[in-house]
C-alpha cells in the first residue's frame, strides 16, 4: 500500500500520453507551485529532465507544476480542490495567494475577450496556447 501511495503522489505520466507512470529520484522530489520555474519531460524510454521556463537565481528552489497545463489556467481555488483531491494538500505559492501577477497571460489576438497563457518554452512565440474564458 505505501508504494502504491508513493506512486500516486510521485509519478509523472509519460509524454505519450500519460500511459506510463514515471517515477524519477531527484525529479519526483520536486515541489509544487502554480507558478512554476521549471517543468518535467518525463519520455517512455530514457531519463526524465527538468528544464527552467524561466530564470531561477542561485539558491531559489526549483518548483513544478503537478498540474496539467489547461488546469494551470483555472481560478485559484479550482487548482486547489484538484491539488487536495489528487495529492491532499493545498497550494500556497504567490499566484494562490494573490501576491504575484500571472504575467504569462495574455490578451488572446482573436479578439474573443479571452486570454492566453504561455505554459511552456515557445508558447508564446509559435507553440499552441491555453485560452481560457477568463
Amino acid at each position: 500500500a505505501e508504494a502504491m501511495l508513493a506512486l500516486t503522489f510521485n509519478a509523472y505520466g509519460s509524454e505519450d500520453g500519460g500511459v506510463k507512470q514515471m517515477v524519477y529520484p531527484t525529479i519526483s522530489k520536486a515541489n509544487h507551485s502554480c507558478a512554476p520555474n521549471a517543468v518535467v519531460t518525463a519520455p517512455e524510454e530514457g531519463p526524465g529532465s527538468v528544464m527552467c521556463i524561466r530564470e531561477i537565481a542561485p539558491g531559489e528552489e526549483v518548483f513544478v507544476s503537478y498540474l496539467a497545463d489547461v488546469d494551470l489556467t483555472t481560478p485559484a481555488a479550482a487548482r486547489n480542490k484538484h491539488l487536495v483531491d489528487h495529492w491532499e494538500f493545498s497550494c500556497s505559492c504567490t499566484r494562490c495567494e494573490g501576491q504575484a501577477e500571472d504575467v504569462r497571460r495574455f490578451a488572446c489576438p482573436s479578439g474573443c475577450g479571452g486570454s492566453c497563457h504561455a505554459l511552456r518554452p515557445g508558447d508564446a512565440t509559435g507553440g499552441q496556447p491555453v485560452v481560457t474564458p477568463w
